[in-house]
């Protein structure tokens, strides 16, 4: 600043800027309602392209146990005859594409597309993941302590043995 910014003089006002940037021209403008003066300058802001990440998951507040213990009672997973001659790749192979079509069924898997926040450059993937890690196992605890919601993992040991 090359003028003073009060009316007892001095610059008690400054625009600060990276040091990548040119240096703003700033003009000081007394509007008459302080002993301080209006700093006015233009900028010239770099906004970063929006970023969209897409993520598949289902609706799990839909799932019904029962009608999926009946669905899985009547599956090929349930049936000697489907599955004894198998190998193991294959036996994990029909395990994971039954299940997969019970559940595509009964809540279909979608697609959600979502701006990501450019807000906080900083937060990059090295901050992500462990907030990420911290963020599922807080809700793999919630899950295990109520008994309303088992996880997918237990509601299928559950569903299996008591048939």
């Amino acid at each position: 600043m090359s003028e003073a910014t009060h009316d007892a003089g001095g610059t008690l006002d400054v625009v600060c800027v990276r040091g990548d940037l040119p240096l703003p021209a700033v003009d000081v403008v007394d509007v008459g309602l302080s002993d301080h003066r209006l700093l006015r300058w233009t900028s010239q802001l770099y906004r970063p392209p929006s970023l969209y990440t897409t993520a598949v998951g289902r609706r799990w507040t839909l799932f019904d146990v029962d009608v999926f213990r009946a669905d899985l009672l009547t599956s090929s997973l349930c049936d000697v005859g489907s599955y004894v001659d198998l190998d193991g790749h294959a036996l994990a192979t029909l395990y994971e594409s039954t299940v997969s079509q019970l559940l595509d069924r009964q809540i279909p898997a979608r697609s959600v597309t979502c701006r990501r926040r450019t807000s906080s450059l900083w937060f990059d993937d090295e901050c992500r993941q462990p907030a990420f890690c911290g963020t599922v196992w807080q809700m793999v605890c919630e899950l295990l302590t109520a008994t309303a919601r088992p996880t997918k993992t237990l509601l299928l040991h559950v569903v299996i043995s008591d048939s």
